[in-house]
């Protein structure tokens, strides 16, 4: 029972991490991108 138990916590622990890495690499493309808009939208002085 403790076996399952552990082997259950690690594979939430494994997903749950990874969907943590890849949210941020999403949010933070996401935000460059909106930046370089954002840079290339105002003019040049």
């Amino acid at each position: 029972m403790s076996m399952l138990l552990a082997v259950s916590i690690g594979s939430i622990t494994v997903v749950a991490y990874e969907g943590y890495r890849s949210g941020r690499n999403a949010i933070e493309a996401s935000v460059k991108q909106q930046l370089i808009g954002l840079r290339a939208s105002k003019p040049a002085k």
